[in-house]
């Protein structure tokens, strides 16, 4: 004895596909089998139409609007990457902070071409000394060879080099970044 799909009442089954008591409930059934599909087709048309739509918003971005993500996604990797090495703030050394911020050495708006580059030139900060002492550059100053070496600091000081990204030189930036930040997550 088998139950019914549709009325739950006891049937003896004919076959491997025999789900219904009578007719009426495999009408029944067949139209709600049938509605699932539509709902699952609808479902699935949609997903594609907001991955096509999400994929055009990219294409219309701005350069500078693609460059503030990168930026976003970099001092993540940076806050991260210093948090887990067990560095506190660089200007004044502090290991407890309600908010971190990755704090440039030389600004965004006097070297842009350094905008990017977290190996020398971004470190964790914590917000006191990032916005309230803009940026505290004396202690950062003292502080930055002690941690990346004297001569890449002469070289950070000395790096005027111009560098115009495209769109896609900030995008593959971005993937490189965003890769980063996950094998740091992941703990690779």
């Amino acid at each position: 004895m088998t139950r019914c799909s549709v009325c739950r009442s006891a049937f003896v089954k004919r076959s491997m596909t025999h789900k219904a008591c009578s007719p009426s409930c495999a009408e029944i059934l067949g139209r709600k089998v049938a509605l699932e599909k539509a709902e699952k087709q609808k479902r699935k048309e949609a997903k594609v139409d907001r991955l096509d739509t999400r994929e055009r918003k990219e294409k219309l971005k701005s350069k500078s609007e693609v460059s503030k993500e990168v930026q976003v996604i970099v001092n993540r990797y940076v806050r991260e990457r210093d948090l887990k090495a067990g560095y506190g703030c660089i200007s004044c050394g502090t290991h407890s902070s309600p908010r971190w911020d990755a704090g440039h050495f030389r600004s965004v708006g006097s070297a842009p071409h350094l905008r990017f580059d977290a190996d020398r030139n971004i470190s964790l900060q914590c917000a006191r000394c990032n916005t309230f002492l803009a940026g505290n550059l004396l202690a950062y100053k003292d502080a930055l060879p002690k941690r990346i070496g004297s001569q890449a600091f002469i070289a950070l000081l000395c790096d005027n080099t111009p560098k115009h990204y495209t769109i896609a030189d900030l995008q593959g930036i971005k993937a490189s970044f965003r890769e980063k930040l996950k094998e740091l997550k992941n703990g690779r």
